[in-house]
């Protein structure tokens, strides 16, 4: 993943239609992101491509304010896809992000 993400020269995430389930201290966030891509393909040529993700996130109240607890990225459509980008598993892994921090929470970003 690391490999293919260096090869990223532009990306933008637009994130919409988000659901929320809150009960007490916990939330359960589904957002949706389109996301268009360029990429290196090496020899000074470049390929847009273009993807679809659910980001799936568990978040916990805290004193300090919402914390994300858990992120999960589920893609799920592409569109241009380079071949070389393309896994033995799939052209879009499910990606589920440790969140590591003191408190094993990371603060939730407002923009």
């Amino acid at each position: 993943m690391t490999k293919a993400l260096a090869k990223i020269l532009i990306s933008q995430h637009a994130v919409s239609t988000i659901l929320a389930n809150v009960q007490r201290d916990e939330a359960r966030v589904r957002a949706h992101c389109s996301c268009p891509m360029v990429v290196d393909l090496g020899s000074g040529k470049r390929h847009v491509f273009f993807q679809g993700l659910w980001y799936r996130n568990v978040l916990v109240r805290t004193p300090e304010g919402w914390r994300i607890r858990e992120l999960v990225e589920e893609g799920y459509w592409t569109h241009n896809l380079p071949t070389d980008l393309v896994s033995r598993e799939g052209p879009l892994p499910n990606l589920n992000y440790p969140i590591e921090h003191d408190n094993s929470t990371s603060p939730v970003v407002s923009c």
